[in-house]
């Protein structure tokens, strides 16, 4: 489809009486390429389920071998035994912890609002202990 005649139908005024005046494989082009932008803005749209954002808040953890690797590298930091090597890598390691923390708190105050209830309700629902660092 031309640029000229995609104008010409999507212009507010001419849309109706305009798509009559386009060859079969124009419109055809035209509906797939509604069909495309319909199916994305519809994606976009959806709310996640309560399932799928708990599975979601369940990921939001360092996984196993980060996790393990942070406890190792936190205790060399008390011992006062961090390289600049294994700085990096703990920082690193903090901010990756950090921000999924993060997306896990977005997750969360999303539940509870589909739930309609307070963060900290909902975290006593799941049995979810709050963190405090300090």
């Amino acid at each position: 489809m031309s640029e000229a005649s995609a104008q010409s139908v999507l212009s507010a005024h001419g849309f109706p009486s305009g798509l009559s005046d386009l060859p079969l494989s124009e419109l055809e082009y035209l509906a797939q390429e509604l069909d495309a932008v319909i199916a994305q803005k519809r994606k976009a749209d959806r709310k996640p389920s309560e399932g799928e954002l708990l599975l979601q808040i369940n990921t939001t953890v360092l996984n196993a071998e980060d996790r393990s690797r942070y406890w190792v590298l936190a205790e060399k930091l008390e011992a006062d035994q961090l390289t600049d090597g294994d700085h990096q890598e703990f920082m690193k390691l903090v901010d990756k912890d950090e921000k999924l923390r993060n997306n896990r708190l977005k997750l969360l105050i999303e539940l509870a609002q589909m739930r309609n209830i307070t963060l900290p309700k909902l975290m006593e629902n799941l049995g979810l202990a709050p963190v405090f660092n300090g």
